[in-house]
């Protein structure tokens, strides 16, 4: 389930996904079973493997919690604008939650400078139907702002957030 700030385009309804079967079972799935995830839950598969979230913190925002409200549950405090092109006085501290349009992509600060770790197939990536074979990639938010205006017009809004967890 995605939530998006406008309509999207074919090219945003492409999850990424790794295609690899998983060393162990994850969660209760099987070993036999090919692993599908996108940005957020990529987002969330890492602070739960860090131990900083946990299965029932995880099951209550997909089951308890209106897609509307994920931003609010998934941040602490204020949301801060990321201006393009700057200067900006707050930038993403490492772990930051780094939002563009909403929950339409989510990246992981890494706390230098504007990278961020990002489990989306742009800018070097393209995008194949039905999910894209790809990996965690650091990349600025420029460099993302950048693809995803010349690519999926206009420049997505991007704010950023501390973590609630």
């Amino acid at each position: 389930m995605r939530t998006l700030a406008r309509e999207p385009k074919a090219t945003q309804q492409t999850t990424s996904s790794t295609l690899t079967k998983p060393s162990r079972a994850f969660l209760g799935q099987n070993r036999d079973v090919q692993s599908i995830m996108n940005c957020w839950e990529a987002v969330l598969l890492s602070a739960y493997r860090a131990g900083a979230i946990n299965w029932n913190w995880i099951h209550n925002l997909y089951v308890s919690t209106p897609p509307a409200d994920w931003i609010t549950a998934m941040s602490r405090g204020s949301l801060h604008n990321y201006a393009i092109p700057g200067p900006n006085l707050r930038i993403p501290q490492r772990g930051d939650l780094v939002f563009f349009d909403g929950l339409a992509h989510v990246a992981l600060a890494t706390g230098k400078g504007s990278d961020v770790f990002t489990f989306w197939p742009p800018p070097n990536t393209p995008f194949t139907a039905g999910g894209t074979l790809d990996r965690v990639k650091v990349f600025t938010i420029e460099e993302l702002v950048t693809w995803w205006e010349a690519h999926m017009p206009p420049a997505p809004t991007v704010e950023f957030a501390a973590p609630a967890w």
